[in-house]
């Protein structure tokens, strides 16, 4: 539905396509509050959004989710758009520079995936 993600020049470009980028919402109910656009296609965000429902399974994932709908109030939703946002900047590596899909690479911290690596890196 967007082409081919090499013709855009970032990821950034390829998530904003996606609808996905943010926007302050302000008026007498909303006080500066974050939204996304949603000015791409709809299809490309649903889809996004139930693998970024799958993608909360995984432990490293999982980690990020929970401590950001804390951080949030207990609203899973914008976590959830969170994950969401995350896919779309790695889709666009995956399909630009062919990097292998790693989930544990998109969110901060330290995961056990990534200690293993950097002992892996270590003892080379």
């Amino acid at each position: 539905m967007l082409g081919d993600p090499r013709d855009y020049h970032c990821g950034e470009a390829y998530r904003k396509a996606m609808g996905l980028n943010l926007k302050e919402r302000s008026s007498g109910k909303h006080k500066g509050r974050l939204k996304i656009t949603r000015r791409g296609p709809s299809v490309v965000r649903k889809w996004l959004y139930f693998a970024a429902m799958r993608a909360t399974q995984d432990p490293d994932v999982r980690r990020w989710y929970e401590a950001k709908k804390a951080k949030d109030g207990d609203r899973g939703k914008g976590a959830l758009i969170g994950v969401t946002r995350k896919l779309a900047l790695a889709l666009y590596a995956v399909a630009v520079r062919g990097e292998p899909f790693q989930p544990w690479r998109l969110f901060p911290g330290r995961s056990q995936a990534r200690r293993s690596l950097q002992k892996r890196q270590g003892a080379a």
